[in-house]
């Protein structure tokens, strides 16, 4: 599924090309069940505010990256965005979502909204060199991956201490984080 990024670059990219107004004609379908119903808020819109992240994280128990992962949580986040987000926001990936204080829950609505916003205005994010990795509408690559904090770069010193980023699993997916700039839950 993509995230969010690179489905706006592709947005983007075929209103450049003109699309907007163009008779779509044909479309080809490849998840049969669209999803649209069950999906949470778009989180670069007006109506995804910090209360409207705050009530979706009360009282659950799940740890956060998972929770977050969850496209019903909010939409459009995957592992690349939730490891810088909650690097910037301070979080640890295994807390539980309901324990976060209210200034907690606002560094992370902001981190989210400022790490896509950075991906959607440099065109998301490729990785590695393969066909199936992301390319715009136009045939480029993202460049995101230039201005990644954590993600994939275990060993790589934290650029706000200094500390050697580390990998982890969380949710049966590996995560990045600095172990002191995100101390874990107690």
């Amino acid at each position: 599924m993509p995230e969010l990024p690179e489905v706006e670059t592709v947005v983007r990219g075929l209103r450049a090309a003109g699309a907007v107004g163009a008779r779509i004609r044909q479309v080809d379908v490849r998840w049969p069940r669209t999803l649209l119903a069950r999906l949470g808020p778009e989180p670069l819109a007006a109506a995804f505010t910090a209360a409207a992240l705050r009530a979706r994280l009360a009282g659950r128990r799940r740890m956060l990256k998972p929770l977050l992962l969850d496209q019903s949580t909010v939409a459009g986040l995957g592992n690349i965005y939730v490891d810088e987000a909650l690097w910037r926001a301070r979080l640890h990936p295994c807390r539980q979502a309901g324990t976060l204080a209210p200034a907690e829950t606002a560094r992370l609505h902001a981190a989210i909204r400022k790490v896509l916003r950075e991906a959607v205005d440099i065109g998301g994010t490729s990785l590695g060199d393969g066909r199936a990795n992301f390319y715009s509408v136009a045939g480029r690559r993202g460049r995101h991956a230039d201005n990644l904090r954590v993600f994939r770069r275990t060993g790589a010193p934290c650029p706000r201490c200094g500390r050697p980023v580390v990998r982890i699993v969380v949710g049966q997916r590996g995560t990045h984080l600095c172990p002191r700039c995100q101390p874990p839950p107690e």
